[in-house]
């Protein structure tokens, strides 16, 4: 869903492209993908970084002001960025990617904070079906403000597509043959993967609920002893770029199998193979394999 679009078009040329500015790089990678050669796309929040506690900068809102396109995800996981967009009073394209998907709902204990609107998981991505939709969102800004390459676009969105469904096929023959009983849970640091677990059949439970808080109230922790007493816990995932001390405490003490890092909000820094929207999925699934095997 669109919600602020002009009637003009950026003339792209061999000089240069349509400039993307998105909010993280998962979005980066997906505006790669449909964008192309077309587009130069430039991420705000930096790999590794925390979106629930980064703040604009003003060499961010210079970004901004000089974008072509702005690309959130929505649905409150931008929190303050979202504000701050409505106060700088673009003129350009923008759109909220997570906008028109199907979406969950945060679990008891995923106590998102300014993280996630009216109750609803922002995190859609972790989903192929969903991140088809991102896909959809990304072709049709990218269309309104350069028409010429709108069969490029569509051509690359299509591809995509494909790719994308084509992921989703391998990751659930992986899967086949691992599900979860009535009651069972994989435990993770901070939730906010339940698309994940839509898609392949998982019920991840926040252990520290999405405002990353380290700590567990006495209440919480005889809530976690009891489904690991009764079985109910089939493994720890740690995330990457997050304290996984606490989660590493809960493994032994308990002795439940942990595995990681799983990425959430952020693609791999530096050289590592986690480079895109691919590699993360591929990654996370063998991240969940490992504690489940």
């Amino acid at each position: 869903m669109l919600f602020a679009m002009t009637s003009w078009s950026v003339a792209f040329d061999a000089l240069g492209s349509v400039r993307v500015v998105v909010s993280f790089s998962v979005l980066e990678s997906l505006v790669k993908e449909v964008g192309g050669e077309r587009v130069e796309v430039e991420s705000l929040i930096p790999r590794g970084s925390d979106p629930h506690a980064y703040g604009l900068s003003p060499q961010d809102m210079v970004k901004l002001g000089d974008a072509d396109v702005i690309i959130f995800n929505g649905l409150g996981f931008e929190g303050g960025l979202e504000r701050a967009l409505d106060a700088l009073d673009f003129r350009g394209a923008w759109v909220e990617a997570g906008r028109g998907i199907d979406v969950e709902m945060l679990g008891d204990h995923d106590d998102h904070g300014d993280h996630g609107e009216g109750g609803v998981d922002p995190h859609g991505f972790h989903d192929p079906e969903a991140v088809k939709v991102y896909g959809r969102a990304i072709k049709d800004v990218l269309v309104e403000v350069d028409e010429e390459g709108s069969s490029y676009y569509e051509e690359r969105y299509q591809d995509f597509v494909r790719r994308v469904e084509a992921l989703d096929r391998e990751l659930k023959e992986k899967f086949d043959g691992y599900e979860m009983g009535e009651g069972e849970v994989i435990l993770v640091g901070h939730g906010g993967l339940g698309y994940f677990g839509r898609a392949y059949g998982f019920h991840f439970e926040g252990v520290e609920g999405l405002s990353g808080v380290s700590t567990l109230s006495g209440h919480r922790l005889r809530e976690i002893n009891e489904k690991i007493g009764e079985d109910e816990v089939r493994g720890i995932v740690y995330e990457y770029g997050r304290n996984d001390r606490l989660l590493r405490l809960l493994s032994e003490e308990m002795g439940v199998l942990i595995g990681g890092p799983f990425y959430v909000e952020t693609l791999g820094e530096g050289g590592g193979t986690v480079t895109d929207w691919f590699s993360m999925m591929r990654h996370n699934a063998e991240v969940v394999l490992g504690v489940l095997m």
